[in-house]
This record gives structure tokens, C-alpha cells and sequence, in this order.
């Protein structure tokens, strides 16, 4: 949730009350960024490196969550992968 779409989700659901776990995979800087504007405006964020494609990630993301803000009410899935080809291949 730390770049494009998923960014768009955190900022729409932080700014409706959310308190929300931002995952990163990359950029570690731009889930700071992102925990930094939430909690300036008053908002409850927390940045956390978790790769969901494996059960052991998924299981980081819901014990952050439940850790740091005491439940876990949704889970936005908006991982995606972007392989660049040319047109001939």
C-alpha cells in the first residue's frame, strides 16, 4: 500500500477514521512518508515490510494490525505483480 493504487486505498480509508498497517515490499521510505502525513493529520498508520504472497507474510500483516491497534476489521488485497515485455515476446 505504499505506492499508486494501494497509497490512493490507505489515504481514502485513513481519511474516513481507519486506522491502517501500510505493507511495503519496496520502498521502505514511502511507507514512511505515507504513516508520517496520516499521523500529522491525527490518523492511526503503521508501515510494515510483509510479502503476501506467503502465509508467514499474511500472518505479520494481521498480528501488526492486531497488535498495534487491538483487532483487525478489513483487509485490502491490492498486491500486484507487473512484468514488462515487449509486444513480440
Amino acid at each position: 500500500g505504499n505506492s499508486g493504487i494501494g497509497a490512493a486505498i490507505v489515504r481514502a480509508l485513513a481519511a474516513s477514521g481507519a486506522a491502517v498497517v501500510i505493507d511495503y515490499v519496496s520502498r521502505p521510505e514511502d511507507a514512511a512518508d505515507l504513516v508520517k502525513n496520516i499521523t500529522a493529520s491525527g490518523g492511526r498508520a503503521v508501515g510494515v515490510e510483509a510479502d503476501v504472497s506467503s502465509v508467514a507474510g499474511i500472518d505479520k500483516l494481521i498480528q501488526t494490525a492486531v497488535d498495534e491497534f487491538g483487532r483487525l476489521d478489513a483487509f485490502v488485497n491490492n498486491a500486484g505483480i507487473e512484468k514488462r515485455h515487449s509486444l513480440l515476446e
